[in-house]
């Protein structure tokens, strides 16, 4: 239900919050958001 939403709002705005519906994007962001994190504490 929640990814149809994002995917529809995808497709009639344009707004492009693929994390939500997208399992190799949102692995991809996750990834991002740990290096980050990683990289702030250290």
């Amino acid at each position: 239900m929640i990814a149809a939403f994002f995917e529809r709002l995808n497709d009639t705005q344009g707004l492009n919050f693929s994390i939500f519906y997208d399992a190799f994007d949102r692995s991809r962001f996750l990834t991002g958001l740990w290096t980050t994190t990683y990289i702030c504490v250290v």
